[in-house]
C-alpha cells in the first residue's frame, strides 16, 4: 500500500507560502461522470490500495413467476456487499458501460440497502414492476471500502396477464392522397380502449428508443397508448394530415381490455401517393420587399424571399445564410441543404410554395441555396443564388448600433417537440442561422 502524507500531498496541491492560488477543494472525476468533492484542509492523506480479482455479485435467475423472481447471487471473495436494482431495459440500454451503470445504481439504492450474504435461492419481488415490461436484474458488488465495483446484470421479462376475451379492432382505409390518409376504426364488444400511431416505416423503434427513457415508458403498448389518437367501444374516423408523400407508413394499432392489459399490437402498410414527377425538381426564388418588420415586439430590418417549386418536386429545403459564412464551405452548405433527416423532424422539408422574411442587415450580401426532390425522391441539382439587401430599409429611422441578430423564419422552433395526435412526436428542425450585427 502507497501513501501519499500531508506534507506530500501538500506539494501535490501545488501550495505556496507567497501565493493567493492555495487550492480550497479537491475533486476527484470519476469515469462514469460523478464527481465527489472534499474540503482540502480536511484530507489528511491519500492512498492508493489494491485488491486481487473482481469485486462483483454474480447474478443468476432461476425462475420468473408473475410477481417474484427466484435467484442466485454468489459474492465473490473481495466482494463484501453488494447493491441490487431491476432497470427497466430502456434504460439499461442506455447504460452500456459498466462505471455508468455503478454509478447510477449507487445513486438510486439507498446505503442501507447492501445485501451482505450470498443467496442460493433468493426470492425477489418489487411492488414497481409492471405487466409484460423488459427488465434488467443488476447488481453492483462493494468492497471493504464500500466502493461500487463490478457488474453483473441479467435480462428479465414481466408475463403479461391474461387477456379479458380476445379484445380486438378492425380498421378499414377509407382514403389515400400524397400528403393524408383516413381509416376507420371498429372495436369488437372486448376492446376498452384503444390508440392508434401512424410512423414512416421502419422508424418506430429508433422512435421508442429516444422516448421510452424520456417520457418513462416501460414497454411499446403505453408509447402507443400515450401519443396515439384514443378510441374507447364506439367505432371512430381519424385522418392523417401532413404525411411524407410516396412514402410507406407503419399504422400501429393498440388495444387493451377491462383491466387495461395490452393485447398484441396490430400494425398495417398504408402508402401515401406519389407528389411531383419523376423529372427534375426545382425552386423558383425570388425577393420581396425590404421593410422594418414586427419581431416579436421589436423592429427588425426584414428581407421578405418567396420559394416556388415546380411540378416535379415532391418536397425542397433551402438555408439563407451570409455570402461571407458560405464562401468559406461552400461544398458543407450544399450538404446541409440536399439532406434527409436522421429522424422524422417537423419543419425540415417544405411542400408548398411559401414567402417568409429574414433577419438581414442592410447592404449586405446574402445567398440562398435551394434543392428539391422529385416524386421518386430524387435530389435536384443545389441553386445557389447571390443577393445583396438594400442600402437603407423602408420604415427605418435610425437603426441600434451593434445588435446582433439571426438570419431565420419567423416561426421556426429549435429542439421543441411538435406534436399531433396519432403521431409520434417530432422535433422542430431550422436551417442552418447566421449572425448578423446592424450598424
Amino acid at each position: 500500500m502507497k501513501k501519499i502524507y500531508t506534507l506530500c500531498l501538500s506539494a501535490f496541491l501545488g501550495a505556496s507560502a507567497f501565493a493567493q492560488t492555495q487550492p480550497e477543494r479537491i475533486l476527484v472525476h470519476q469515469v462514469g461522470g460523478a464527481v465527489k468533492g472534499y474540503l482540502a484542509e480536511r484530507v489528511d492523506s491519500i492512498t492508493f490500495p489494491k485488491l486481487e480479482g473482481r469485486v462483483a455479485a454474480d447474478l443468476s435467475i432461476l425462475e420468473v413467476k408473475k410477481d417474484t423472481l427466484v435467484v442466485t447471487i454468489q459474492r465473490t471473495e473481495n466482494c463484501v456487499g453488494f447493491k441490487l436494482m431491476s432497470v427497466p431495459q430502456v434504460i439499461a440500454n442506455r447504460l452500456v458501460d459498466e462505471a455508468a451503470m455503478a454509478n447510477y445504481v449507487d445513486k438510486a439504492v439507498p446505503d442501507q440497502n447492501i445485501f451482505q450474504q450470498d443467496f442460493e435461492k433468493g426470492i425477489l419481488s418489487d411492488p414497481s414492476w409492471e405487466s409484460d415490461v423488459k427488465y434488467e436484474l443488476v447488481a453492483v458488488g462493494y468492497d471493504r471500502y464500500a466502493i461500487p465495483c463490478s457488474v453483473s446484470r441479467k435480462p428479465f421479462a414481466t408475463p403479461r396477464n391474461p387477456l379479458v376475451g380476445d379484445p380486438k379492432v378492425k380498421v378499414n382505409v377509407d382514403d389515400i392522397t400524397a400528403r393524408s390518409f383516413a381509416c376507420t376504426f371498429t372495436p369488437n364488444q372486448d376492446v376498452a380502449g384503444y390508440a392508434a400511431v401512424a410512423a414512416e416505416e421502419g422508424t418506430i423503434q429508433q422512435q421508442y428508443e429516444m422516448f421510452a427513457p424520456m417520457m418513462g415508458f416501460k414497454n411499446f403498448g403505453q408509447m402507443i397508448q400515450a401519443w396515439g389518437t384514443l378510441g374507447e367501444k364506439d367505432e371512430v374516423g381519424f385522418e392523417w394530415k401532413q404525411m411524407e408523400p410516396n412514402t410507406v407508413h407503419d399504422l400501429f394499432v393498440q388495444a387493451w381490455d377491462v383491466n387495461g392489459t395490452y393485447a398484441d399490437c396490430d400494425t398495417l402498410k398504408i402508402k401515401t401517393k406519389m407528389l411531383g414527377g419523376e423529372g427534375v425538381a426545382s425552386v423558383t426564388v425570388k425577393l420581396g420587399d425590404y421593410v422594418m418588420s414586427d419581431w416579436y415586439g421589436e423592429m427588425k430590418p426584414s428581407q421578405f424571399i418567396s420559394f416556388t417549386p415546380n411540378d416535379q418536386s415532391s418536397c425542397y429545403r433551402y438555408i439563407v445564410d451570409l455570402a461571407e459564412s458560405y464562401d468559406k464551405d461552400p461544398e458543407g452548405y450544399k450538404g446541409q441543404v440536399a439532406m434527409d433527416p436522421p429522424f422524422p423532424m417537423a419543419n425540415w422539408f417544405f411542400y408548398e410554395p411559401m414567402e417568409t422574411d429574414f433577419q438581414i442587415n442592410p447592404n449586405t450580401d446574402f445567398v440562398v441555396l435551394c434543392a428539391a426532390k422529385n416524386g421518386l425522391g430524387k435530389w435536384g441539382e443545389v441553386k445557389v443564388e447571390r443577393f445583396k439587401t438594400a442600402e437603407k430599409v423602408a420604415g427605418a429611422e435610425d437603426l441600434p448600433a451593434t445588435k446582433q441578430v439571426k438570419v431565420g423564419m419567423r416561426k421556426v422552433k429549435n429542439n421543441t417537440l411538435y406534436v399531433q395526435p396519432g403521431k409520434m412526436p417530432e422535433f422542430y428542425k431550422s436551417l442552418k442561422p447566421a449572425k448578423m450585427t446592424l450598424k
